[in-house]
């Protein structure tokens, strides 16, 4: 298995479907940690998103961090991170 062509089926398959729109109904809460945690992973998507337009229309990255390695990586990252704090936060209730 090639990890390039792993981490470009990930990318390719990041679609606006499902994107971290479906979580900005957690905004409804008051909980500053999980607010930045959603804004992380929002950024990162974006990042994913300049990514797919890159290889769609075969540019070249503008950096090293929208290579697909490290977008699918930041925003599997940032996911993580909000999961994290979402348990804390429903634990602590």
């Amino acid at each position: 298995m090639e990890p390039d062509r792993i981490h470009l089926a990930i990318l390719e398959a990041l679609t606006p479907e499902y994107s971290p729109a479906k979580l900005e109904v957690v905004e409804a809460l008051d909980d500053d940690a999980l607010k930045e945690a959603l804004a992380n992973v929002k950024e990162a998507f974006m990042a994913v998103r300049v990514a797919q337009m890159n290889l769609a229309h075969g540019a070249a990255p503008a950096s090293a961090e929208y290579e697909p390695m490290y977008v699918v990586q930041w925003y599997t990252t940032q996911l993580t991170n909000f999961a994290s704090v979402a348990r804390r936060l429903l634990s602590a209730a």
